[in-house]
């Protein structure tokens, strides 16, 4: 089982990935006026840049993506630094902007948001070469501390709260 587990990986990741995306889309209706609603189209999101990342599969002497070899966009690094790294953890403070109430937490996390865009914006340029080269631990480690001041400003208000959120 652990062999078939490792062996076909990716393509269970991504049937995952895909069948969260579908489902939202097909209970869209009920949380169309809710926040939840951006997490829905932050689901088939990232089912389009799992599916578009695979691209580097077909980027071989044999493979029809032949003519990208040797090209700065021939490895991935690019697409998921952009989408996962960057994208996604703006995607979270954006999400949970909407879902907080406090104007205060949903202050700070604004500039939070903001502020590691900026930075990552700014890293990138600054690290140019090696954005297509390369993953950035340093975006990976402050994406992490956003989504968990993120999390952690939920929990709080959750806290506080009298009533049952936890399900918007």
């Amino acid at each position: 089982m652990r062999e078939f587990l490792i062996e076909h990986y990716s393509i269970l990741t991504k049937s995952a990935e895909i069948i969260a995306a579908m489902t939202g889309l097909v209970i869209y209706g009920k949380y169309k006026n809710t926040p939840a609603r951006y997490f829905i189209f932050f689901l088939v999101y990232i089912a389009f840049l799992e599916t578009t990342g695979s691209y580097v599969r077909f980027v071989r002497a044999d493979k029809f993506l032949h003519f990208l070899m040797g090209t700065l966009i021939e490895a991935n690094y690019w697409m998921y630094t952009l989408g996962w790294k960057i994208a996604a953890i703006v995607f979270f403070s954006f999400y949970y902007y909407k879902i907080l109430r406090s104007t205060r937490l949903k202050m700070i996390l604004k500039y939070v948001g903001w502020a590691y865009l900026v930075f990552s914006v700014i890293f990138i340029v600054i690290n140019w070469k090696d954005f297509f080269h390369m993953s950035f631990p340093t975006l990976s480690i402050l994406g992490a501390v956003v989504i968990f001041t993120c999390c952690t400003f939920y929990f709080v208000e959750l806290m506080q709260s009298e009533k049952n959120t936890l399900f918007l």
